[in-house]
């Protein structure tokens, strides 16, 4: 039988004892505690709700006059266990003779033993012992409970004195009590402080940097639970949308909030009066890049224009001795556009003084000229597209032009020039060389796709001039 004091009981003490079960010794009949089994570990005196269980049936019962010894007689809890001092237990004094001064300490039946009950024993003492009737002592009101909140199992209860009590080895267990443990379980969570980010670009990343969630548990306690990105799911920001849930889940408890995804603003970098001489890299997160006035890559300046880039021409770059890589690739090419359709743009690059131009999957579109070649630039065009464009190169005087895997679509001219002549008729090329490669490009819907031709009547010399596999279709070439 278990009594439980002060609590609804729902964690548990296991008692484990032999209730309603005497030992019978030689002399005397034990009857040991009850009411001990799974006493709750949450009503432990720390961290619990310090209610006390009720411990029931101890008794010793004298089969012959004097059986039980004057002495001090103390009942111990167990290490990790403690009495209720403030209900102290009482101990009742029982025969069958209505003489006191034949029982034990000269008391009438039923009259309770003077006990003293401290957080650890039970005691008191006997100065005198039966004479003439046998005596029986009955422990009552004995409350005990967890000092902390634990797992405890198997923890004995001892009877002792000071003396003896005839068929009882004395010190012995008269109980034995355990602790059980039982986790809280989660009943729910709620935001308790929102995350401090709320409002997302297209493309960011979710971001519960202030985020509190608090967790409460059946025993009624709350605790601040450990929030990660894994615990979250609703969360996309491919695409803008106001309003978006977001659900964040602790062992299958969920709670929600919502956040708003925002279409980037753009990024816009402008370019103007600027002479590159060293290394400069322009990248695809900062584009676009829109190319002003005075802008040029001189001698020992290299710019390399990374893949997804795009840059906007309201001026020409001048690519004066120095070099130009543009590095696009198939999925990602490198754009260059002038501002306006048609062809009002009118150069994008001009290059010239042994400056030199690399591009691998460039897009070039709205120019009057997208590249220009003069006076031994060198130009070096691969996997490439000109589009809605007046002329896509231009060259003239001196240089190398390799183009090559490069479309040119919908305008005037796809490569057009002279090696070998000017403006200036009068103007000489003497030991200057140039070389043209053209191979396997294709020109569609092109007023004229390729026009390729050479002169050296203004001494221009060592001309390599290589026009094959290339494929027109609806101009003239």
């Amino acid at each position: 039988m278990r009594i439980c004091k002060g609590i609804a009981l729902s964690f548990c003490i296991v008692l484990f004892v032999f209730p309603f079960i005497s030992f019978a010794a030689s002399g005397v009949t034990l009857t040991t505690l009850s009411g001990g089994t799974d006493i709750p570990a949450n009503t432990a005196g720390v961290g619990g709700s310090g209610a006390f269980t009720s411990l029931t049936g101890l008794s010793i019962a004298e089969g012959a006059i004097g059986n039980i010894k004057s002495g001090t007689i103390t009942v111990t809890a167990p290490a990790g266990f403690e009495f209720d001092t403030t209900n102290p237990a009482t101990v009742t004094v029982t025969s069958s003779t209505g003489n006191p001064a034949t029982n034990i300490n000269h008391l009438n039946s039923g009259d309770f033993i003077p006990s003293v009950t401290t957080a650890n024993s039970i005691y008191f003492t006997i100065t005198s012992q039966s004479t003439s009737a046998r005596n029986t002592l009955t422990w009552g009101s004995v409350w005990i409970r967890p000092v902390a909140v634990a797992s405890i199992t198997n923890s004995d209860i001892m009877l002792s004195s000071t003396d003896s009590i005839v068929g009882l080895t004395l010190p012995m267990s008269v109980g034995v009590v355990s602790e059980l443990y039982i986790p809280p379980t989660i009943s729910s969570i709620n935001i308790t402080t929102p995350a401090t980010k709320l409002v997302y670009k297209v493309g960011d990343t979710l971001d519960i940097t202030g985020l509190v969630v608090t967790g409460t548990y059946s025993d009624g306690s709350n605790k601040i639970e450990n929030i990660t990105p894994t615990n979250i799911t609703g969360f996309d920001s491919s695409l803008p949308v106001k309003g978006q849930i977001v659900t964040i889940d602790v062992i299958g408890k969920t709670t929600t909030y919502t956040v708003d995804i925002e279409t980037p603003t753009p990024v816009v970098t402008s370019i103007k009066d600027i002479n590159i001489i060293s290394d400069v890299v322009w990248k695809k997160g900062n584009s676009p890049y829109i190319i002003g006035r005075n802008v040029s890559v001189s001698d020992n300046g290299k710019l390399t224009i990374e893949a997804g880039t795009t840059v906007v021409f309201n001026s020409e770059i001048k690519v004066n001795g120095g070099k130009v890589y543009v590095n696009g690739t198939k999925a990602n090419p490198v754009n260059i556009a002038g501002t306006q359709v048609p062809y009002t743009s009118s150069v994008g690059f001009n290059v010239t003084n042994e400056g030199e131009l690399y591009t691998e999957w460039m897009s070039c579109k709205t120019f009057h000229v997208c590249v220009l070649l003069l006076r031994g630039g060198k130009i070096y065009i691969n996997h490439s597209e000109f589009s809605d464009i007046n002329n896509g190169i231009a060259y003239g005087e001196y240089g190398v032009l390799d183009v090559q895997n490069t479309y040119f679509r919908n305008g005037r001219f796809g490569i057009s020039g002279n090696f070998g002549s000017s403006g200036n008729p009068f103007e000489k090329f003497t030991g200057n060389s140039a070389v043209i490669h053209a191979a396997y490009n294709y020109f569609d819907g092109m007023y004229q796709g390729g026009y390729f031709q050479y002169s050296t009547r203004q001494g221009l010399v060592n001309v390599d001039f290589k026009v094959e596999n290339n494929t027109f279709k609806t101009n003239n070439t």
